[in-house]
């Protein structure tokens, strides 16, 4: 049973805090007067194909090593094991970073779509309520239905960007929310 933002004032948050309803948090370009009401990230369950990679590259160098040490030496063998794992630990890193900052917000005022390519690239997408002419959900497959996470799109007037959340956990409760807002 979802909880009503509009009516329980207090802060939630579940799923590592990838659905935050009243977090107490500030953002860079939040106006004095404006409410947040609502960050989103990408669900955990997102996080099964990275983690898999990278146990599987975590595990390779000790099977690798048995036929390295056949070409290499002691030392080269520890160097190219050094270069790998860190290889392995940034881009373990990098994920963690991106699932981190990529972030979609609703406040009182705003929608507000954060993504961040690789850290060195920022791209904020932001559009008034008065703005928004339809917010849908798309949550497509086995896996999304059963841990219930799915795309948000948000249509704008115009030719402005349209706003997309995406693999954010109850996409319907999202779109509801968004859509009280707009009346």
């Amino acid at each position: 049973m979802p909880i009503d933002i509009f009516e329980n004032k207090g802060t939630f948050h579940q799923l590592l805090h990838s659905y935050c309803i009243r977090p107490n948090i500030t953002f860079e370009t939040q106006h004095n007067d404006e409410e947040l009401l609502l960050m989103v990230r990408a669900h955990p369950v997102t996080f099964i194909p990275w983690i898999a990679t990278s146990v599987l590259f975590f595990i390779l160098p000790i099977f690798l090593n048995v036929f390295l040490i056949n070409f290499f030496s002691l030392r080269e063998v520890l160097f190219i094991d050094l270069f790998w794992y860190s290889a392995l630990f940034s881009y373990i890193f990098l994920q963690i970073i991106s699932w981190l900052f990529n972030v979609g917000i609703v406040t009182d005022q705003r929608l507000i779509d954060i993504d961040y390519s690789m850290i060195l690239s920022k791209r904020s997408t932001g559009t008034s309520l008065e703005d928004i002419t339809d917010a849908t959900e798309k949550t497509t497959g086995y896996l999304r239905s059963l841990f219930k996470y799915g795309d948000v799109f948000v249509q704008t007037a115009g030719t402005e960007q349209n706003i997309e959340f995406l693999k954010v956990p109850e996409p319907a409760d999202v779109v509801s929310i968004i859509n009280r807002l707009m009346r």
